[in-house]
């Protein structure tokens, strides 16, 4: 083959691949800009005799706003105040708090999950484990 043929077919692969790579970013971003998703950032479960204090740190990480949001420790069930905003916007963050949870103790692993609805109505939810510490 001559050299100007196989510069040309390189120069279309190339050309082929950087608009692949650009359309699937592309497809990417408007994906995430239109999906929602809770995240949560931490969880404190400070141990006392006479209950646990329960702290959940969630931040919208999606790019829709999120609304009624509840959290729980699964195990034992113990749901944890709402959110204290109606909506949280894309990149908010928001606190649960629960004091006086009984039954709780220091060596064990608890997960907590959140959830949360976008504004279409689909369920989004995280979960995350922790220890209760002095």
């Amino acid at each position: 083959m001559d050299r100007p043929v196989i510069t040309l077919i390189l120069l279309v692969a190339g050309v082929v691949l950087i608009a692949a790579s650009a359309s699937f970013a592309f497809a990417y971003l408007i994906f995430w800009q239109n999906s929602g998703r809770v995240f949560i950032e931490g969880v404190d479960i400070l141990w006392t005799p006479s209950g646990s204090n329960i702290l959940i740190h969630v931040r919208n990480a999606g790019g829709v706003e999120l609304r009624s949001c509840t959290a729980r420790l699964l195990n034992p069930l113990v749901e944890i105040d709402d959110v204290p905003v109606g909506t949280l916007l894309p990149g908010w963050t928001a606190t649960f708090s629960k004091r006086g949870v009984s039954g709780l103790t220091a060596p064990n692993t608890y997960v907590v999950e959140v959830t949360c609805l976008t504004s279409q109505g689909v369920p989004v939810s995280d979960k995350k484990s922790a220890q209760p510490h002095l």
